[in-house]
């Protein structure tokens, strides 16, 4: 009998009544005891240190928090004839720094995954950034989940009704 698909979206992700099939990977859905879709939030700690950093710095020198002698070392510069002082260079590190993790924080999206539990365990089968495409994909799994059971309901009918004649 050849399986009727119930979702595919050309590439990598088949849904079939028996199976969820991603790539190569095979899922049967008998064995999946729960599935839906999880929220995959990124690392936002390497974001927030490297803004706390960059406003640390900025701060301390704007204060004037910092001793000289601490950064002695920090040669001043000339730029298109802009003498560049080791207290700017200092603040524009620490702005730069805040800026960068600023826009780290913005910029890493939010992404979403197929989250299934089968016997194997627990674990995020198709992950996108795209959560109507994940939508689909757990839609398709409880549609195959419902034709499957539909067809083992008739075939155990079925079954029945042909001991019953039997028997009779």
């Amino acid at each position: 009998m050849r399986e009727k698909t119930v979702y595919t979206d050309g590439k990598r992700v088949t849904v079939t009544g028996y199976s969820l099939r991603v790539g190569k990977r095979l899922y049967p859905l008998e064995d999946i005891s729960r599935f839906g879709i999880s929220r995959i939030v990124p690392a936002r700690f390497p974001s927030v240190a490297l803004m706390g950093l960059g406003a640390a710095i900025a701060a301390l020198e704007f204060f004037k928090a910092i001793p000289y002698y601490v950064y002695y070392w920090v040669p001043a510069f000339t730029v298109y004839d802009y003498k560049v002082s080791q207290s700017e260079l200092l603040t524009g590190t620490g702005v730069l720094l805040f800026s960068i993790g600023f826009l780290s924080l913005i910029v890493v999206p939010v992404r979403y995954g197929v989250r299934i539990n089968s016997h194997v365990g627990d674990m995020n089968v198709v992950v996108s950034r795209r959560k109507k495409y994940v939508e689909r994909i757990v839609d398709a799994i409880g549609e195959g989940l419902r034709r499957n059971r539909n067809e083992t309901r008739t075939e155990e009918e079925e079954h029945a009704r042909t001991v019953k004649k039997e028997i009779v």
